[in-house]
């Protein structure tokens, strides 16, 4: 039951709704464009093993204010049931839509992130890099917004903030690829527009000098050295996006500390070819990559993690 509780939510921030006329039991219902037919039938399903729905419905609707005149889209309704009751006076109680929040956070999980997402989110990609996730609030009020930035953030340690169109934003490109890994088990078909799959720079590049910045003064001699060598370690880095376990192993690790001590080096081609690499999929800086591979050369991360 926490799942469907877990995907309603997401449903219910997003575009889902239950209605309730004058002598009839309230009913939600779903309604997506016809582009994303594919969508609604998964969530069709999943639903379907909680509650009865009914058939997937083609509409079709008037539209002057679009080129060709009309919209399409498909919908479906749930029947009576007591489950919805219970959610539309928790979502609803003066009839009008008001997140129960006490609710929300006992429930809310990464499945009702991914639903929203897909419902009402937006990912904008520029050459290939993400450049920011959109996740639309304007129908909240602000009392509102900032209960689900705090609700993002305390979960996830994820930092959205509200635009000027009172939308969620989020610009951080390490925080958004976390947000990508996340949703993208929960992705339906149809919605993985809403994703990057992981790539990989195939030539090797050039050796480059750059300043290498850590929290952590190097208690070494020879500092720089000492650097190079952990530098060795980004093949573990790397390994570990192919395998998919790298923000389950080396995320949290990442300190919010300054980055103060600043070394000059230069990095071998394999090297800053691998940085790159975890750069591109992850979003994380030069300094943070060198930081995690000190980690690992420190023991403070075994190999076997």
């Amino acid at each position: 039951m926490k799942e469907f509780y877990a995907f309603m939510i997401g449903k219910l921030l997003g575009d889902g709704t239950i209605v309730k006329q004058d002598g009839r039991a309230p009913r939600f219902s779903m309604l997506h464009r016809k582009e994303d037919k594919n969508y609604l039938e998964s969530c069709h399903q999943f639903l379907g093993e909680y509650i009865f729905l009914s058939p997937i419905i083609y509409k079709r609707s008037i539209n002057p204010k679009i080129k060709k005149g009309f919209s399409e889209c498909y919908y479906c309704y749930s029947r009576k049931n007591s489950m919805i009751q219970e959610l539309y006076y928790l979502w609803y109680p003066n009839k009008k839509k008001t997140l129960p929040k006490a609710f929300i956070e006992r429930y809310f999980n990464t499945r009702s992130l991914a639903i929203w997402y897909q419902d009402d989110g937006h990912l904008k990609v520029e050459k290939g890099k993400a450049r920011k996730v959109v996740l639309s609030t304007e129908c909240f009020t602000n009392g509102e917004i900032s209960f689900l930035q705090y609700l993002i953030s305390s979960k996830y340690n994820i930092f959205f903030r509200m635009d000027k169109q009172r939308r969620l934003i989020l610009y951080n490109t390490k925080e958004i690829m976390y947000f990508l890994f996340l949703t993208r088990p929960f992705l339906y078909p149809g919605m993985h527009r809403k994703n990057l799959l992981d790539t990989e720079i195939k030539e090797v590049l050039k050796k480059k000098r750059t300043t290498i910045s850590l929290p952590d003064p190097i208690p070494s001699e020879k500092p720089t050295l000492f650097i190079n060598n952990s530098l060795y370690h980004t093949e573990q880095l790397q390994d570990s996006i192919r395998n998919k376990t790298f923000y389950n192993n080396y995320y949290a690790l990442l300190t919010s500390r300054a980055y103060n001590n600043k070394y000059q080096i230069n990095i071998d081609a394999k090297s800053i070819t691998r940085m790159n690499n975890i750069k591109r999929n992850t979003g994380l800086t030069y300094n943070e990559i060198a930081y995690l591979c000190l980690l690992i050369n420190n023991k403070k991360i075994t190999q076997g993690d």
